[in-house]
């Protein structure tokens, strides 16, 4: 999981979010016994995250909320920002968040390429397998 806010999946938004590499979506319904209605994005079955799978373990289960509509509306700008520079018409801003796109993707490929256990040439921590 990232560095982004955790929180028990009875205090994250409605709407999508992650646990592990599985991507669910909490609805604002939750049942009599408190079971939260929660939904696997890639099979539709209901989330309950692992075993033991009780009421208090989903409730309690440290997910990850997607901001779906904030993703999105980065994505667009850094599109708009993108054609903006390729038409010789970028503003400052423009440049700055292309730029530091460059560099996260430098970065990434650099973090990527070292050898598992070598420090990383960006400063990052040592990169192990399975990590």
């Amino acid at each position: 999981m990232s560095d982004q806010t955790m929180v028990p999946l009875a205090d994250a938004p409605v709407g999508l979010f992650r646990h592990d590499e599985t991507f669910a979506i909490k609805t604002e319904y939750v049942s009599d016994n408190g079971w939260i209605h929660a939904y696997i994005v890639s099979s539709g079955e209901a989330f309950w995250g692992p075993s033991p799978q009780t009421v208090e373990g989903q409730r309690n289960l440290i997910v990850e909320p997607i901001d779906l509509e904030g993703m999105l509306a980065a994505a667009k700008a850094r599109e708009e920002a993108a054609a903006r520079h390729w038409m010789g018409e970028a503003t400052t801003e423009d440049n700055i968040l292309l730029n530091n796109l460059a560099g996260e993707y430098r970065d990434r490929t650099l973090a990527a390429s070292e050898p598992p256990g070598e420090p990383s040439e960006t400063g990052g921590s040592p990169v192990t397998p399975g990590a």
